[in-house]
């Protein structure tokens, strides 16, 4: 169930696992796996443009769930 998996995550993976999978997948690539911005671009075959607005929509949205 997905609330069980959460509550084993600690605070940081559920506010990950609130996130659209778009935005959970640059935040992991870029913050926990350190990839660069073009790296990830690449990675998942979109524009660096759209990496870095899902990064600033996805870190923005976390700031939303973790306060």
């Amino acid at each position: 169930a997905p609330a069980e998996r959460r509550a084993g995550l600690g605070e940081l993976g559920a506010a990950l696992a609130e996130l659209s999978p778009e935005h959970r997948a640059v935040i992991v690539l870029r913050y926990l796996l350190e990839f660069t911005p073009g790296e990830i671009a690449g990675l998942l075959d979109v524009p660096r443009g759209t990496v870095n607005s899902r990064l600033r929509r996805g870190l923005d949205a976390l700031g939303e769930v973790v306060s």
